[in-house]
């Protein structure tokens, strides 16, 4: 009878212990990796990190291959190498890219030989877009950096980005790449995806689909090659940017642009502002003046 209590004291003391034993488990590493963020907190992630830059000059090179003979069927003797992407000369083009935070964005197209090819100026407002050359004719989205958007710092920046390629997430899974990388794929439709890499956190690629549902195309933009830039205290807000980017359809290589220059942050007068804006007014006053006469 007098040994009741004891054991009764023994059993009260071992469940907090138990409780402990298991509140510690959670609060391990192990436990908290366990934890994914919702698709609202992964964008605040990925805007925590957004760079402290505000101005930025790129010089880009874009080379072009044929896709029907970069990778052809496998072959038979699958020891043989396949041969290396056919360049297209012809369609290879330079461009300089001058970017403000809020304020400009102005992108001339050239040939390798100078000759310009197209004109893009936006200050914010409804953006100039117009082809120079006779024989080549240019979208929007064959000129515009697709990184671009993505390192502008806000949730309607990455949404436009996303949104220019038909890609409007709406919910995210883990993916694993062959070589043990982990990915949050975030989705739309089936063919429509932005891979995050789970490591870095940046953006690393773009899947998508063009052509339309007579002749659907699938479309793959991937961000290779990351070097960091600039001076921030916090290492995380300097700017990521990749020095390729590689085009794939259908699995294909048809298109790379590769960063041959790049300045982060240059002062002002390194932006010849006054002359991309001189040409912007230039053409809209040409425009302005076909429009009338076309009226008459």
């Amino acid at each position: 009878m007098a040994r009741l209590p004891k054991a009764r004291r023994t059993v009260s003391l071992q469940v907090p212990a138990l409780v402990a034993l298991l509140l510690g488990l959670l609060a391990s590493p192990r436990a908290a990796l366990a934890y994914e963020p919702s698709l609202e907190e992964l964008y605040a992630n990925l805007l925590a990190k957004a760079p402290t830059i505000s101005r930025l000059i790129l010089r880009l090179h874009t080379t072009v291959y044929d896709p029907l003979v970069a990778h052809p069927a496998p072959r038979a003797d699958a020891a043989l190498p396949e041969p290396p992407p056919r360049e297209q000369p012809e369609r290879e083009f330079l461009q300089a890219v001058y970017w403000m935070r809020g304020q400009l964005l102005a992108i001339e197209t050239t040939s390798p030989g100078g000759s310009p090819l197209h004109f893009y100026y936006d200050e914010g407002f409804r953006p100039l877009t117009v082809n120079a050359g006779e024989k080549r004719t240019f979208a929007d989205l064959d000129i515009l950096p697709p990184y671009l958007p993505f390192i502008e710092g806000t949730l309607a920046d990455w949404r436009r980005g996303l949104g220019a390629w038909g890609v409007l997430p709406d919910r995210y899974e883990l993916a694993r790449a062959p070589k043990g990388v982990v990915y949050y794929r975030l989705e739309e439709a089936p063919g429509k995806a932005a891979w995050i890499d789970k490591g870095p956190l940046r953006l690393a690629r773009i899947d998508t689909r063009i052509g339309g549902d007579e002749l659907p195309i699938s479309l793959s933009i991937r961000f290779n090659d990351f070097l960091s830039y600039g001076e921030a205290a916090v290492s995380e807000k300097n700017m990521e940017y990749p020095l390729l980017t590689d085009y794939f359809a259908e699995g294909r290589l048809f298109r790379q642009t590769r960063v041959a220059d790049i300045q982060v942050d240059p002062p002002v007068s390194r932006f010849p502002v006054q002359r991309l804006r001189e040409q912007a007014q230039a053409e809209q006053e040409r425009r302005r003046s076909s429009a009338e006469a076309g009226a008459r």
